[in-house]
């Protein structure tokens, strides 16, 4: 192989590592975000609690959890809980970015949804 395909070789495992690196804290933050809907959907007092308790168990596990996309100045444009007799849905809309490099962004948009 000569330099030239070496260095496009390199370059290129740079790029992608780079990119990977970059958006790992944000695939993260989604399987954090997962887990806390699962584990207030599974909580056996979610159908006896209103929506605004229901909200309040979820942020208070995100936050524990170090979760950066919804936290309490945002939740309430982010996540929707919906009740219909002890049928309780919860559903997260967010978007997340992370800076690349300069003033190139990466942005990935998520809807996580959870149900009992």
């Amino acid at each position: 192989m000569s330099g030239w395909v070496i260095l496009y070789i390199l370059a290129t495992l740079g790029a992608a590592g780079l990119v990977g690196m970059r958006l790992i804290p944000v695939y993260l933050d989604s399987f954090k975000i997962d887990k806390g809907l699962k584990a207030v959907i599974e909580d056996a007092s979610a159908t006896s609690q209103n929506k605004r308790a229901i909200l309040e168990a979820l942020i208070k596990r995100l936050d524990i959890d170090s979760v950066d996309a919804i936290h309490y100045k945002n939740y309430k444009e982010l996540v929707k809980v919906t009740k219909k007799g002890n049928k309780v849905t919860i559903v997260a809309t967010y978007r997340a970015e992370a800076p690349l490099f300069a003033n190139l962004t990466l942005v990935a948009d998520f809807k996580k949804e959870a149900s009992n």
